[in-house]
């Protein structure tokens, strides 16, 4: 008896020690060949790819056994800022040389206001239309291509210098076609004029006048996290949950993050960013349903990552489970490209516990383990992580198909994503079987704006906002938001001399400054309209 005793005992326990041989390298392999077909055109957020993929977790999810708790079964919807459609009133004349038709000599920007106004004013040629002394106050400015900053930054000095409205030449003089955008909105009419049209005008060499009137529509999407429960085994820990997550979205057909050399549409597959780490979720969805943990575990795989973290901070603003119970949240994105063993775990000092931990589990693993302190960092862990919950972020490092078509499921590590999982699964039966949960760490840093901007506020722009200004979901301790007062829920309407309608006129305003530079910032708190003073960090590199 006592034999059998001890044999089940030792049973048990290595049965619970994940290894590398737990996960099967041809398991992971047919869960990111699918995701990351061509059949699902790289899974954008609102697109039928993306629909389709989240069937595909929702089935894996029910053929784990875990719970539905959504409204929907396994999908929580959400609604997010999807660019802009061309409307039916767009018109430019100009005397002298008549009126123009839209989609061959000109096309409204998707920067233009979406209030279908109509302008007339003297044309005013501003050269790249960056600097300019003119007066172009209630006049049309017209500038060429080329400079810093694209359309969006000759639309902000346009819009400050008080033009009625904006005309920029083409790069090439090629018939033109609409661009989707971003939806965000400039604050005056935009038009895009073939380039040799614009030269026709310049060469006259007197005064010209032109009607310009432009339309564009905002767009809405609708796409859904993906979620399962897997209830734990013990009557009174079970209460409590630890979430498992990944994105599943990619970046459909590119769009303006895609760092392909080409901007032609092509299928960006998003193989290790991230149906990797969607391949994981459902990997330790089965292994866990077969191995339950004492602590619930909520699986999920979130949508709208690459907008900007927007279906991991909806679910966070509207959690399922009181977010009080979530005593730790784990991501894993882009895991897939395992080289010389380096592993990357971020958010390693949100909880007293993750380092100890994060060494004993290596001692027998044996990667070459890099650590990052902080919870912030561009992915779904900044949501849980603003919620003070403590979080462990995977990740195999950063690789030349990075963003690009050729991000394909032929060049991931599958041994070496079997081996990642593995101690994945350790950390999370270590935190979910825990008698205690792990403590929180607010970790002082300022750090993480891109590395192109010299200089940092600390600020944590909310993405799924969709009034003028920028919403912060948060601010950096330590930063120079936090002790100029700045606090979550905060609209930043003005940055130093611009007005700040979007979170992009907001990037662009970093860069005119330089660390230690003192900024006047203008925020809306409530009702409430308040001054203050940031004293610039150096951004960190």
């Amino acid at each position: 008896m006592k034999r059998f005793t001890l044999s089940l005992v030792l049973t048990l326990t290595l049965g619970s020690l994940a290894s590398a041989q737990t996960f099967s390298p041809d398991s992971v392999k047919n869960h990111v060949t699918y995701l990351a077909s061509d059949a699902l055109a790289g899974r954008g957020s609102g697109t039928r790819g993306n629909e389709a993929a989240a069937k595909y977790i929702a089935e894996q999810f029910k053929k784990a056994g875990l719970k539905p708790i959504a409204p929907k079964g396994y999908f929580q919807p959400f609604s997010f800022p999807a660019g802009v459609a061309q409307g039916s009133k767009n018109r430019l004349q100009v005397s002298g040389f008549g009126r123009y038709a839209a989609g061959q000599t000109f096309e409204p920007s998707p920067l233009s206001t979406s209030t279908a106004g109509e302008v007339t004013g003297e044309l005013i040629f501003v050269g790249e239309g960056l600097e300019y002394t003119q007066d172009v106050k209630g006049k049309i400015a017209v500038a060429f291509s080329g400079g810093e900053g694209g359309v969006r930054k000759k639309a902000i000095v346009a819009r400050e210098k008080g033009a009625a409205g904006l005309i920029v030449a083409s790069a090439e003089d090629a018939a033109l076609r609409f661009e989707e955008g971003d939806g965000t909105d400039a604050g005056l009419p935009i038009a895009i004029v073939r380039k040799s049209v614009v030269e026709a005008w310049k060469a006259k060499n007197t005064p010209l006048t032109a009607t310009l009137q432009t339309e564009v529509r905002k767009q809405s999407k609708t796409s859904a996290n993906i979620l399962g429960l897997l209830e734990g085994s013990d009557p009174m820990l079970k209460n409590e949950v630890l979430v498992i997550g990944a994105h599943m979205d990619h970046l459909g057909l590119g769009g303006t993050h895609s760092l392909a050399e080409s901007k032609a549409p092509a299928i960006h597959h998003g193989a290790d960013d991230n149906a990797s780490g969607t391949a994981g979720v459902l990997e330790l969805a089965t292994y866990f349903s077969k191995n339950r943990p004492k602590r619930s575990i909520l699986f999920m795989c979130f949508s709208g990552e690459e907008l900007g973290l927007l279906g991991s901070a909806h679910y966070v603003k509207n959690p399922l489970i009181a977010i009080e119970k979530t005593v730790a949240m784990v991501n894993m994105d882009m895991i897939g490209r395992l080289d010389n063993d380096k592993l990357i775990a971020v958010g390693s000092g949100t909880a007293p516990e993750w380092n100890p931990l994060l060494d004993r589990l290596n001692a027998d693993a044996k990667f070459s383990l890099s650590r990052s302190e902080s919870g912030f960092g561009s992915s779904d862990q900044q949501s849980f992580y603003n919620a003070k919950i403590p979080v462990l972020f995977f990740f195999t490092g950063l690789h030349g198909d990075y963003h690009r078509p050729s991000d394909t499921a032929d060049k991931i590590n599958y041994p070496g994503e079997a081996k990642v999982l593995a101690l994945v699964a350790r950390a999370a039966r270590e935190i979910a079987d825990a008698p205690a949960r792990p403590g929180f760490t607010q970790i002082t840093v300022v750090q993480e704006q891109p590395a192109r901007f010299r200089v940092s506020l600390g600020s944590i722009p909310a993405y799924g906002y969709e009034g003028e200004g920028v919403q912060l979901d948060g601010v950096r301790p330590g930063s120079p938001a936090e002790k100029a007062g700045m606090q979550k829920g905060d609209i930043i309407v003005k940055f130093g001399t611009r007005v700040i309608k979007n979170v992009q006129e907001y990037t662009l305003a970093l860069g005119d400054y330089k660390p230690g530079d003192i900024v006047e910032i203008i925020i809306k708190r409530g009702e409430q309209t308040r001054t203050v003073k940031a004293t610039l960090a150096a951004s960190s590199r």
